[in-house]
């Protein structure tokens, strides 16, 4: 993300420089030589304010690494452009239109600058929000997803036809349970854990047990599939 940001950051300075040129050396014959007055000068700062504002929020976006961050970054530069466009136009007319009195160009361009705050932080939030709630989806399914995962692994080191058709229902077994995982279930979740630990040494041992220690365990994953359900 660093190398798009450097190359943002050329297009912002460029941006900046043609916006000077204009506002400063284009004529306003219209201004009657009161280029310069207090109206302009109020403007001219807003817009600063502007730039420096949707730079920052290309920046917070850039510290991101990895897609998914990226991308949930997305709302926060699009809606970071719209309000740099907003203001900077609500600014721009005040400070080149003689007649606007000098308190309706203050209140113009607070209420322009109030509402890209809003709005990007708005973005942000939002941003924050689902990040978090993907994060937290994440750590509520790892316990299957990674139970899932060794269960195939299990598969894989059947040695006889039999053991690899017990190993296989227990397979299903995990991979259509119930993904979340919450507090109340972290005891019973310890004793799947060893359980499953127990059955695949069995497995790779050829032992005897292993079926007994399969219906154990598969015992156990409808107990936790049974109270997920209640909990919902």
């Amino acid at each position: 993300m660093d190398k798009y940001v450097k190359k943002y950051a050329i297009v912002w300075l460029t941006l900046i420089v043609m916006y000077h040129v204009v506002i400063f050396f284009v004529p306003q014959p219209w201004l009657s030589g009161e280029k310069l007055n207090q109206n302009f000068w109020i403007g001219y700062g807003v817009v600063w304010l502007a730039l420096a504002g949707q730079f920052l929020c290309v920046l917070a976006a850039g510290k991101y690494r990895k897609l998914e961050q990226i991308f949930l970054r997305i709302p926060l530069i699009t809606t970071s452009y719209r309000a740099l466009i907003v203001t900077i136009a609500a600014a721009t007319i005040c400070m080149f239109v003689p007649m606007i009195p000098v308190w309706v160009t203050i209140i113009v361009c607070v209420l322009a600058l109030g509402f890209s705050v809003i709005s990007v932080v708005s973005a942000q939030t939002a941003g924050d929000v689902v990040s978090d709630t993907e994060q937290k989806i994440k750590e509520n399914t790892y316990f299957i997803r990674q139970l899932t995962a060794d269960a195939e692994g299990v598969v894989r080191k059947s040695k006889d036809d039999n053991t690899k058709k017990i190993s296989k229902e227990v397979y299903e077994a995990v991979r259509y349970s119930n993904l979340m995982s919450n507090a109340q279930l972290s005891e019973l979740e310890t004793q799947i854990r060893l359980a499953f630990e127990e059955y695949s040494a069995a497995v790779e041992m050829n032992n005897e047990k292993t079926v007994s220690l399969a219906k154990e365990l598969v015992d156990l994953l409808e107990e936790r599939n049974r109270k997920c359900k209640l909990m919902k």
